[in-house]
């Protein structure tokens, strides 16, 4: 076990101001230009910012809901990012979206850079090795990625959980320790999300304690069982959810990595070793694997030390090579079981920081032929330490200059014509948006060079695209013959849309992503009706398409050019860096060009059909919907065999109905209509099982029609029909206003 705090008592208010200003400093750049701070790409474009914001307007407006209406057509909420970062919500509730995640970084640094410190001196390393520990793990991975707020408090509070539960386990009461345990597991479920932090944890906490601390297993069980208890029980409702929804969603159809041979196993592991050990940190780590030779107390746990970080290093390539030589495949489990090596860059900090001490105790006792001469060795063996933190640090502002004037709050999601339109349209029946991207998000490149679909969220707009971890298998299908000409075109993204659903172009046409901000007057559009199924976009209520490019169709009308926003973004990449820094810090940051296009062939989200047709299976279903007009999509209702008894009462078409569509909560719909003859109600909302439906106070068969909506069969004169989603886990009924 470890000793007492050596620090408990040594300046700890000064030491606590130091690292609130150290995660100040870190944090900085997402929040000290107010709406013209820094976004990464996995805070903006990915969906981890827009689904917190929503996630937190939908709270505010009817309590506790499980079903997020706002992206794709309509998903679980319990499939996104909203669950995993469920506790860092909160914020969002009384500040602007920009001040949130500044608080919410500046948070993340501080508990990763203050506990590391205290934990370190706990363990009896010296004030200068933990201060530089602290350092190294709040600069996180020292990669662009940079820790986001699906990582909530998660890995950065990494150090936090093991000093708390060291302090647990050193309380003179054992029921008081215990009671700690539990609760302690609670705030680690709490913290972190269950697929990408809280599984691995519960099984990085008894290493850490077993090898490196040398608690005895026996002694450590009954408070790490009541630990992992607490964790289990906050994890279960959401993993249980996950779970659930994922044997209905495009997850399902993503396929293990194919078994590879020796030469790609050979490319892989050099690969792995080569990003898992960047060069500053590879230079820490020779560096302090002199503490080796030093001889004297705390070589042991300097050794435990190694060992632990040797294990982690070593476990993804050693399991595949374990595979691949016996004949073994891995297993598909849905998520990445690799994910265990999330503790290597902290193992790899323990490592340098108890290295670290060793080598400065050995300067101590070593006899130089001048005394002063220990002080100047001492300094030099920092002096590589922090400079080779500042150089790995440089990864907080790379590219700064050339991607602030884009990824920032306020040219994201305060762009002028998309206000104007959001506020012009407030009152609107629903309607849907689209956006045309001409790649995949890449934490390498600047976000601010698209606008990507789940942009449009925080200006209230709801998409029929988007980011999203798992999309219902059948939304799946039904994207893949929205863009079927560009799939065979781009047959690699078959699979990006697995989880990434949204308008691709080709880039091979030349329609790339610089011509969104470099005006080609000899430019032609992109015709639409050659690569996009408009007939399936305006069944799906898609009124609005955005695009940096401009389209040509007959139903889609232009409703803003930007003329001038293109000339903006054309000065603009002429600029110097430090223009580009001046012009942001002025709050001149260009706006988005784009294109804004509106459908006029649109269909309404709710409307009542008189004919049905019924296909001999889901494919045939789809061949039929991509085929067919929209006129004819407004008349006949597609559906699957069995969907509805005695279909043939259904084979005229309708003189006339009315209907009207309420929305009082997320997960509750109300509708109103009346038609003079039987007919079938669509709803053009994603169909999902749990949701269930009342005609008249009546309960009524809710079944799939047009392969991916909502269908209800109904019989002539007026009816009020509810539709609510009845997830087992589901709270909406007892939380939050439930009025009609």
């Amino acid at each position: 076990m470890t000793q007492p705090d050596a620090n408990a008592s040594e300046n700890g208010w000064k030491w606590f101001l130091f690292w609130f200003i150290w995660s100040l400093i870190l944090s900085g750049l997402f929040w000290v230009l107010g709406p013209g701070s820094y976004l990464r790409i996995r805070d903006a474009a990915d969906s981890d910012l827009t689904l917190q914001i929503i996630a937190a307007r939908d709270f505010l407006r009817h309590g506790a809901t499980f079903w997020n209406p706002h992206v794709g057509g309509g998903l679980p909420a319990w499939g996104s990012h909203q669950v995993d970062s469920l506790l860092l919500t909160f914020p969002f509730f009384f500040l602007p979206p920009w001040a949130a995640l500044g608080l919410i970084l500046q948070l993340q640094r501080f508990v990763a850079g203050y506990f590391s410190y205290r934990l370190f001196r706990s363990m009896n390393v010296g004030p200068r090795a933990s201060l530089i520990a602290g350092l190294l793990y709040s600069f996180n991975n020292w990669g662009v990625e940079d820790w986001r707020l699906t990582d909530a408090l998660g890995l950065p509070a990494t150090p936090m959980y093991l000093y708390l539960f060291d302090r647990l386990l050193k309380l003179p009461s054992k029921r008081v320790a215990l009671a700690g345990a539990f609760v302690l597991g609670i705030g680690v479920g709490l913290g972190g999300s269950a697929a990408y932090y809280t599984s691995f944890f519960l099984l990085f906490l008894p290493l850490w304690f077993v090898i490196v601390s040398r608690v005895p297993l026996k002694s450590l069980w009954p408070f790490y069982g009541l630990f992992a208890a607490g964790a289990v029980l906050v994890e279960t409702p959401e993993v249980l959810a996950l779970f659930s929804f994922a044997l209905r969603s495009s997850r399902t159809l993503v396929q293990p990595n194919a078994d590879p041979g020796s030469v790609e196993l050979w490319a892989g592991t050099w690969n792995y070793f080569h990003t898992a050990l960047p060069t500053p940190m590879l230079v820490l780590l020779l560096v302090s694997l002199l503490g080796i030779l030093v001889r004297g107390k705390g070589r042991g746990l300097f050794l435990r030390s190694i060992f632990l970080f040797l294990f982690i290093l070593s476990y993804q390539p050693l399991l595949q090579w374990s595979l691949f030589l016996s004949g073994m495949k891995m297993p598909f489990t849905g998520l990445s079981i690799y994910d265990f090596k999330n503790s290597l860059f902290f193992t790899t900090v323990a490592v340098v920081t108890i290295g670290l001490h060793r080598v400065l105790e050995g300067i101590q006792t070593f006899s130089f032929p001048k005394a002063a001469w220990n002080s100047r060795v001492e300094g030099v063996i920092l002096a590589v330490y922090v400079f080779m933190i500042l150089y790995a640090g440089q990864a907080l502002i790379v590219n700064l200059a050339r991607r602030s004037h884009s990824d920032n709050y306020h040219a994201i999601f305060e762009h002028p014509a998309l206000k104007t339109l959001a506020e012009k349209t407030r009152n609107d029946p629903p309607f849907r948006v689209a956006t045309i991207v001409a790649h995949g998000s890449t934490t390498s490149s600047a976000s601010g060079h698209n606008f990507y679909p789940n942009y449009p969220l925080v200006y209230g707009f709801e998409t029929i695209d988007g980011f999203y971890r798992m999309y219902p298998m059948r939304l799946y299908h039904y994207w893949r013959r929205v863009i079927a000409r560009i799939l065979s075109e781009r047959p690699e993204l078959d699979n990006t849309i697995k989880f990434y659903q949204y308008l691709f172009t080709l880039n091979s046409h030349g329609f790339d992503r610089f011509r969104a901000m470099i005006p080609v007057a000899s430019s032609d559009p992109i015709p639409f009706d050659q690569w996009y199924r408009l007939n399936l976009l305006s069944l799906s209520n898609t009124r609005f398409i955005f695009s940096h490019w401009p389209l040509t169709h007959p139903e889609l009308q232009l409703v803003h050019d930007p003329v001038e926003e293109r000339k903006i973004r054309q000065k603009w990449e002429q600029y110097r860096k430090r223009e580009m820094i001046l012009g942001v810090l002025n709050g001149e940051p260009p706006p988005h060009a784009l294109y804004i296009y509106e459908n006029r062939s649109v269909l309404p989200r709710v409307f009542l059909v008189g004919q049905v047709r019924v296909a001999s299976n889901q494919t045939e279903v789809l061949d039929a919907l991509e085929r067919s007009s929209v006129s004819e999509l407004s008349k006949f209702a597609w559906v699957e065999p069995g969907a509805i008894e005695n279909p043939s009462r259904f084979a005229a078409p309708l003189n006339g109905y009315k209907t009207s569509l309420f929305y009082p909560r997320p997960d509750r719909v109300r509708i109103r209509c009346r038609a003079d003859a039987p007919s079938i109600l669509v709803l053009t909302d994603n169909y999902d099982e749990l949701w269930r439906v009342r005609v008249d106070g009546e309960e009524q068969k809710l079944f799939p029609v047009d392969y991916l909506y909502r269908g209800v069969a109904l019989g002539p004169g007026t009816h009020d029909i509810v539709m609510e989603y009845q997830n087992v886990l589901s709270l909406s009924r007892l939380i939050g206003p439930n009025r009609d």
